[in-house]
């Protein structure tokens, strides 16, 4: 039988006017065993946490290498200035 035979034969949801998952999804959320709730929100307090230490500890590497550029720098533009005076050109 075909959706349009289907829909003239008055099944609901035959031409995806209705859909049944999505109620379903509705009543399994709003009845989640607490249990879970807080285990989900366990791992995510831990995943953020995990998040946070590694953005520390790059952000550790990264001053340090703000630090050896400034450094390097500074030694390049005190061996680069110039050793005339221009006023005597």
């Amino acid at each position: 039988m075909t959706a349009a035979a289907a829909a003239a034969a008055g099944w609901p949801g035959a031409l995806g006017d209705k859909d049944d998952k999505d109620d379903k999804k509705n009543d399994s959320a709003e009845e989640e065993d607490p249990e879970i709730i807080e285990a989900r929100r366990e791992a995510e307090e831990r995943r953020n946490e995990k998040y946070r230490k590694m953005e520390e500890e790059r952000e550790i590497m990264r001053q340090g290498i703000r630090e050896k550029v400034s450094f390097v720098f500074s030694l390049y533009t005190a061996h680069c200035r110039p050793t005339l005076d221009m006023r005597q050109l």
